[in-house]
């Protein structure tokens, strides 16, 4: 699957979505789960969540 540009700057923002301490985003993304890319747009597609982690250490 080739990922496109816009698909690329929606994963490259909900990346920091799994900071639980952040309340100015949608959801928390959670291991093992799909997501759309864009929620308002579905046509985009879906993307599977491999790994989550809120490393305190260095900020990802």
């Amino acid at each position: 699957m080739t990922v496109t540009e816009e698909q690329n700057r929606w994963l490259a923002d909900q990346v920091y979505w799994v900071e639980e301490a952040r309340d100015d985003v949608r959801y928390h993304p959670i291991e093992g789960k799909k997501y759309n890319f864009n929620p308002d747009n579905k046509s985009l597609g879906q993307f599977k969540v491999l790994k989550a982690k809120d490393n305190l250490d260095n900020g990802m």
